[in-house]
């Protein structure tokens, strides 16, 4: 599927420092196994590491980190049955549910237009349209592509 034969993820520096970075981090993810280079991912997007401030480089290795996971998540959902994630708060409003999940240590917050009957602890099943995902930096909340 993928082809990576590379180590996972080596070194501690930043794997979306800049270009370069988010280069060598790609190339060392696993191509023949999605789930594993799907935790790799999350694990770089979810570092507990401080950062530096934002800077145009960053923002530039950031958009080329975007076009890449879109080739990933292509091949995570080609199999039909989506992203498994884990329920942890249902908010329902108006016209909106509001799920707070995490998949594989990372949080997620979904918004749902139609009604779903999920509860705490139960797992489901996402499959993201990329076109409308708003991503954001876990150190400053910003917005990563506007």
């Amino acid at each position: 599927m993928f082809g990576f034969l590379t180590s996972v993820r080596s070194g501690t520096a930043d794997p979306l420092a800049d270009l370069m970075a988010v280069e060598a981090f790609w190339r060392g993810l696993p191509r023949d196994d999605a789930i594993a280079a799907q935790k790799a991912v999350c694990a770089a997007i979810a570092d507990p590491n401080p950062r530096k401030a934002p800077n145009s480089e960053r923002v530039r290795a950031l958009l080329a980190f975007d076009r890449h996971i879109q080739s990933l998540l292509d091949a995570l959902l080609a199999n039909g049955s989506g992203i498994a994630a884990q329920v942890a708060v249902v908010e329902p409003t108006g016209a909106d549910t509001f799920v707070s999940c995490r998949h594989h240590g990372a949080e997620l917050a979904v918004v749902f237009r139609e009604r779903h009957q999920f509860s705490p602890g139960s797992t489901i099943h996402l499959k993201p349209d990329m076109a409308h995902a708003h991503l954001f930096d876990a150190d400053s909340g910003r917005a990563l592509v506007a």
